[in-house]
Parts: structure tokens; sequence; C-alpha cells
């Protein structure tokens, strides 16, 4: 008997793995083990890009009652924060090792709330921070709340992120007498580093009391430097400044008062550097989109 039952655990495993392969259904004991597709808003996914998820990518997954808020009381058969893995990056993502969700077994309606990347959440907030932009996609907060009212008939839920924080991006390209881009450094002041973001409604609470200075990460291009930064949304800033220093010399480029930085959105600046004698100058153009890139 004993054996009969381990073969059986055998067969089962080996049936939930060919399952993941090929998006089928997966039975279990407790009703349909949930799988789950995921799409960023924006981003037209092709066999060439792929979803723009990068392998072992991993989100944290709420399950709750159809329609109701996100709380303790609401949480459907414990499925709080469970850690699920896209393992190519494919954009399908399965269950870390004891994480699996599993729909109710009676058939009754949950929704489902997603967010990137991974962490430990306290309170249903997630915690922010941008202050280290060393790692880009450790701070790029996606958020998904669109996969409502599913069951047991619904084998795979689709999960739709959006990007909750703001892109900026700055080409930098030498100009007339500078020779060389080598040494260079970009830091923005006054900007605010640390938020809470409530899961339950998508609602972002800015902690900071005060503007902060931030180093943005910086990596060779084609043409001179890309510059990336990640910041928390703002409707209006004041007092922001952004600052290009060379061996040769810094130019400080005052950001327009009441500035806004709104959320999902890419903000581009193209900059040339430039040093005529009399220290270090700047042109600087900017552009606006949706920011629909993957978190890279």
């Amino acid at each position: 008997m004993k054996i009969k039952n381990i073969l059986g655990m055998m067969l089962l495993s080996s049936l939930f793995f060919v399952a993941c392969d090929n998006d089928e259904d997966v039975r279990t004991d407790d009703g349909l083990t949930v799988k789950f597709s995921s799409s960023i808003e924006g981003l037209i996914p092709s066999r060439a890009a792929g979803s723009g998820w990068d392998s072992d990518d991993a989100i944290g997954v709420f399950m709750l009652k159809a329609g109701q808020a996100l709380s303790d009381a609401n949480i459907v058969d414990g499925a709080a924060n469970k850690e699920y893995v896209t393992a190519t990056g494919d954009g399908r993502f399965a269950p870390a090792v004891g994480q699996t969700i599993s729909y109710p077994a009676d058939g009754s309606n949950v929704d489902f709330i997603a967010y990137y990347p991974y962490t430990v959440i306290n309170n249903y907030q997630y915690a922010v921070n941008v202050e280290n932009q060393t790692s880009q996609p450790g701070i790029d907060l996606l958020y998904a709340n669109n996969a409502k009212g599913l069951n047991k008939d619904n084998a795979a839920a689709a999960l739709s992120f959006s990007h909750q924080l703001v892109k900026m991006v700055f080409n930098i390209k030498a100009g007339t007498g500078i020779s060389s881009l080598e040494g260079l450094s970009i830091t923005l002041g006054g900007m605010k580093t640390q938020a809470t973001f409530a899961l339950a409604d998508g609602t972002l609470n800015v902690e900071d009391a005060s503007g902060k200075e931030l180093s943005v990460k910086l990596s060779p291009a084609v043409e001179g430097v890309v510059g990336e930064a990640i910041i928390l949304p703002v409707a209006a800033l004041n007092g922001g400044s952004i600052v290009f220093t060379l061996p040769s010399g810094a130019f400080r480029w005052e950001i327009p008062a009441n500035q806004e930085y709104a959320k999902g959105k890419k903000y581009t600046y193209d900059v040339e550097l430039r040093n005529s004698g009399g220290g270090v100058t700047a042109s600087i153009s900017a552009t606006i989109e949706d920011w629909i890139d993957a978190p890279k």
C-alpha cells in the first residue's frame, strides 16, 4: 500500500511538470492548482522579444474572496504573499516550493492581487525605497489587480502588470570640448526616496519629509553613456536638480518648478555636454512617454 502511494505521488509530480510546460489543467485534492500568465501594460510581446521578464523573476500573489478588500478576513486558504516564479522568463509563473495556490474546491469565485519584485510584506503594505539605484529591477514596482471572479474552471489567471513608479533615462553624448565621458557621474537632487504602497488599492504614500540626492546608474552605449533612474511619482516637484559631473567640471540643471513626474511614465533626456573653455555646459531636450519596458 505504501509503495502504491509513493508511485502515485511520483506520477502526480510528473504530470504536474508536464502540465506546466503545456499549460494544461492540474487537479489536486483541494481544487485546481492556479497557474499565472502575465503581461505588462503597453508591452506587446513578440517571439523575438518574449514577454519581457527575466528568468527566475518572482512575484508575490494574494488570493481573496471575490469582490472583497484585501485583508486577513478575506484571504482564501492562507494564500497570502505566495511566491511564484517564471523559470525561463516567458511570463508564465509557477509556484516556488511550498507556495502552491489552489482554487477553492467548492467552485466559489476568487480575486487575485500580485506585485513584483517579491519580498516580505507587512500589513499588506509594500515598502518602497529607491535610494539605491544599483539594481533597477530590484526597485521597479509592478502591480496587478485585474484577475477577478475566477474559479476552478479557470486553470490559468492572466495578470496584467503596470509600473507604479517613474523611469528617467539620460542619453549622454560628448559635444564640443569634451574628449571623453570617462569619469562622468549624474546625481538627482531634491528627490523623495521612501514610500509605502498599499496592495489593497494601489495607493502610494510618500514618507520622506525632505528631498535627497540620488546617484544615477550609468552604462556605456554605442554613442556615449546611458543613465537610468527610478524615482517616486510626484505631482509638482520643487527644488529638484540634475547635476552632470566630469573631471573637467560640473553642470547643474535646475528642474523647472512644479514639474510633474507621473506614475507609469518614462522621461527621456537627450543631453550633450560641452566645454568651450568657460566650464561644462549642456544642451538638454526631454520627451515623455508611457513606461512599457519590462523590468531590466
